[in-house]
């Protein structure tokens, strides 16, 4: 008589029924972890605006300057990090400008653009002013560097 040895393991059954409920898992978190990091990129893009308008009113207010500065202005004055001393400035898929604007530059208007609808559904600007504006999609809203006037977009902070 022959001695029937019993294996033991998983069967093919079995592992593709984790398989499937791995993937149904993966479904379900995937577009939520998405969205978080949207929402996350559009907080960090307001938080920005946020510490550029008030480095703008700092070192307007400091010092003999009499008008709003550059990004390496405001980096000279250790306003702001060393990371921002581009003309265009790229951070967390949103893409930074500062235009100055009026005789001897007496105004500002800085905008935050999203790269694309899926990692920031905003866009963003604020002025001199201080308001910082929203527009759905990846088109700044309309800024007058001069006045500060923002034309589009609405409100979401100050």
């Amino acid at each position: 008589m022959k001695n029937i040895v019993k294996q033991k393991g998983f069967s093919l059954i079995e592992l593709i029924v984790v398989v499937i409920i791995i993937g149904i898992l993966a479904a379900i978190a995937i577009p939520n972890l998405i969205s978080s990091r949207r929402s996350a990129n559009e907080a960090s893009a307001v938080a920005n605006l946020r510490t550029l308008n008030t480095a703008e009113h700092t070192y307007i207010a400091t010092g003999n300057n009499t008008s709003f500065g550059t990004f390496a202005d405001l980096v000279a004055a250790n306003l702001i990090d060393g990371s921002w001393t581009a003309a265009t400035v790229v951070k967390n898929t949103y893409t930074y400008s500062l235009t100055r604007g009026g005789t001897g530059n007496i105004g500002f208007c800085a905008t935050a653009v999203s790269a694309s609808v899926s990692s920031g559904g905003y866009s963003y600007a604020t002025a001199h002013p201080g308001p910082i504006y929203r527009l759905a999609g990846i088109v700044a809203p309309t800024c007058n560097a001069a006045t500060g006037a923002i034309t589009t977009g609405t409100i979401v902070g100050s």
